[in-house]
């Protein structure tokens, strides 16, 4: 927050978002606002946004506990992503199939929004860079099983379609190697799939592919090194990879 406290915010069913002392393990405030389950939240410097099942977007003062902007979308919203901390850029995605974008700077108008998925947007919406120099990509993950790139050298058009999913998918995580920009994604089936998004266009088939969990795959991310993926599902048995040998 803007008095770099060390604070924590977790997001309910209950409809409420928390603020947490980590020092003291205590309740600092409950944020009410929403009416039904909060799915996401993003936190940016003292501006927290959570999304909900409502089809409420809230933009909260972390240090007054107060609602700054309520937008209301279309349809309940499964995923929210903070592109980086410079350009003040989201990403939301609604259970309609719809990817918007926003600018933290003006709740006004959406910059783009357009229907990337047949289905559902699922719980996942990932930002990576071809290239250290280029744009922001994101990936937005769907029930309809496939994941989407759109590209903001292209207008946040779509650039690539990856496939290879089974089922749907419902979750991601960017990893951004020196020679590769990959995409590693859980799908409801227990499969984890990789994928190579700096370099895909059209329909892209994926890189690999394995069941790693007898449920579903709830939860992909890498170690700071990126040379151990940890994936994590249903069948709450977490499996830990050698990622650097699946490339």
């Amino acid at each position: 927050t803007d008095k770099e406290a060390p604070v924590a915010i977790s997001a309910s069913y209950d409809k409420t978002l928390m603020i947490w002392d980590l020092q003291s393990c205590s309740l600092i405030r409950t944020l009410h606002g929403h009416t039904g389950p909060v799915n996401d939240c993003v936190w940016r410097r003292s501006l927290c946004l959570s999304t909900g099942r409502d089809g409420l977007m809230i933009a909260w003062d972390v240090n007054s506990g107060s609602s700054v902007a309520k937008i209301r979308h279309s349809a309940p919203i499964a995923a929210i992503q903070l592109l980086d901390d410079q350009s003040g850029l989201i990403a939301v995605g609604t259970q309609d199939g719809t990817v918007c974008l926003w600018d933290l700077r003006d709740f006004r108008k959406s910059i783009n929004s357009s229907i990337q998925h047949r289905n559902a947007v699922s719980a996942s919406i990932s930002v990576f860079q071809r290239g250290v120099n280029d744009p922001p990509s994101i990936a937005s993950c769907g029930s309809d099983k496939r994941i989407v790139v759109l590209d903001a050298a292209m207008n946040w058009n779509c650039r690539a379609t990856l496939t290879g999913h089974q089922a749907p998918v419902q979750c991601s995580c960017a990893v951004e190697l020196p020679q590769h920009s990959l995409l590693a994604s859980g799908g409801a089936n227990g499969w984890l799939v990789v994928h190579d998004v700096g370099n895909a266009s059209g329909d892209t088939p994926c890189l690999y592919a394995s069941g790693v969990c007898k449920g579903g795959v709830r939860c992909v991310k890498t170690t700071e090194d990126k040379n151990i993926l940890v994936a994590a599902g249903d069948d709450v048995e977490p499996v830990v990879l050698n990622f650097s040998g699946l490339i």
